[in-house]
């Protein structure tokens, strides 16, 4: 049976198993619990919508083409690529372009993967994320959701009082003294 939706309506429902991921995992337990509330995830019609909403409508590349050539999709063929995400071994090939690296005269390459495989590895992500935040370090910040330099350059300024005193700790903290080579 297939259910028609407006693809703005699939919202996040997919709510309650990410965080009950995140409380299973923060109180440092590892359980068939997290793997089935993950299965759940990823077999959840509300985190599938929610993945190909992130990939068409909300992705900075979201008309960027794969090596299929589509670039856009109608509210029509978001519900079909809903309908379509399975997780499987098998990748369709990515489109292969070459991007100038910063600075420099030369080029770098940058695989391009398609709709349907950006969707099913933002579903996987939907799945899999919740578990490992709760895991990572609280002051680590890179490449994290909601994170980012600023928030380092926070917690540097929380952590020492003032520059002076952070400078004059630092000598001390390496067993050096002054007057000493």
């Amino acid at each position: 049976m297939v259910v028609k939706a407006h693809p703005s309506k699939c919202r996040s429902d997919s709510t309650y198993p990410t965080v009950a991921m995140a409380s299973i995992r923060e109180a440092g337990m590892k359980s068939a619990l997290t793997d089935r509330l993950q299965r759940l995830l990823v077999s959840s019609r509300a985190a599938k919508c929610l993945a190909v909403r992130r990939v068409t409508l909300d992705n900075q590349g979201k008309k960027t083409a794969g090596v299929d050539g589509v670039k856009s999709l109608t509210p029509e063929q978001r519900l079909e690529l809903v309908g379509q995400i399975e997780i499987s071994n098998k990748a369709r090939p990515t489109r292969r372009v070459w991007i100038p690296k910063p600075g420099r005269n030369e080029k770098r390459p940058l695989g391009i993967p398609t709709m349907h495989d950006r969707a099913t590895q933002g579903l996987l992500k939907i799945a899999l994320e919740p578990e490992w935040e709760a895991y990572m370090e609280g002051n680590s910040y890179g490449f994290r959701p909601g994170r980012g330099c600023h928030g380092t350059q926070e917690t540097s300024r929380k952590s020492c009082l003032s520059d002076v005193l952070c400078a004059l700790d630092v000598p001390r903290m390496h067993g050096e003294t002054r007057g000493t080579s």
